[in-house]
């Protein structure tokens, strides 16, 4: 179901390395050091803070008023607000982050930490219709790192793919693993990639991770409800991050 072009599927930090596959496939050149590479890009990775509001209600209690026969029906609502955690990164030095678009969904605020524990409010946030996508605007106070895109429409089966989880489980880990299968689609009659499996099984809480080549170029962003099926994830490829980015650029221009 993977890995045929025109065919579909349905359906400052410490880090730890661990791999999930041997070297690189026959071909793969590298510039440096894969994990060095990945290593590279870990200033540009951020925290996510959501705050949400929500309702809950007491039970209802009702009285008579003896004056009208009237009776009464009062219920106590009580506001409540909490907070989620997702993982996004950098993509633009002017202060772009992409991220999940459910991590961010209904939040009543927005704040990011960047990799050296400074916090930063979101000036601006954006949900791509239909799909799992969503940009951040900050005003950054000092030159950001940025993650590079590469070209989704390379990623070919066994291909060495590499990540830095976000999960309890995995967080400040480098995990290295390999492409499994690709989806196709056409587009404007060109193929290009819709969905690339990876031989990563991680937790819901490395939704948002970057998934990185040899040489530390973004391929794609791993899936928020697709995470660790059956010992694969499966990630939204760097091409619709791409074709996205460059919209919300030309629609909300940094004044």
């Amino acid at each position: 179901m993977f890995g045929h072009k025109g065919l579909k599927f349905w359906g400052v930090v410490a880090l730890t390395v661990v791999f999930l596959s041997g070297q690189g496939s026959a071909g793969e050149v590298f510039a440096k050091d894969p994990v060095s590479a990945v290593q590279d890009t870990a200033k540009a990775l951020v925290d996510v803070m959501s705050v949400n509001t929500t309702v809950v209600s007491g039970q209802p209690q009702g009285y008579f008023d003896r004056a009208t026969g009237e009776v009464y029906i009062s219920q106590r609502l009580i506001p409540l607000s909490y907070t989620r955690s997702g993982s996004g990164f950098i993509v633009d030095p002017s202060g772009i982050i992409v991220t999940n678009a459910h991590t961010v969904a209904g939040a009543g605020g927005l704040a990011v930490t960047l990799f050296n524990g400074q916090n930063a409010p979101v000036t601006e946030a954006h949900l791509v219709a239909g799909t799992d996508i969503a940009f951040l605007r900050f005003d950054p106070t000092f030159p950001l790192a940025t993650i590079p895109i590469a070209d989704s429409d390379k990623a070919v089966a066994g291909m060495s793919v590499y990540t830095i989880g976000h999960s309890d489980f995995l967080k400040g880990s480098v995990i290295g693993g390999r492409i499994m299968g690709v989806q196709w689609d056409t587009q404007g009659g060109v193929p290009h990639a819709t969905a690339i499996q990876m031989s990563f099984d991680m937790a819901k809480g490395d939704s948002g991770c970057p998934v990185l080549d040899g040489k530390g170029r973004l391929l794609g962003m791993v899936a928020a409800s697709l995470v660790g099926s059956g010992g694969t994830t499966i990630a939204i490829p760097s091409f619709s991050i791409k074709t996205a980015l460059e919209e919300f650029r030309a629609s909300s221009p940094k004044h």
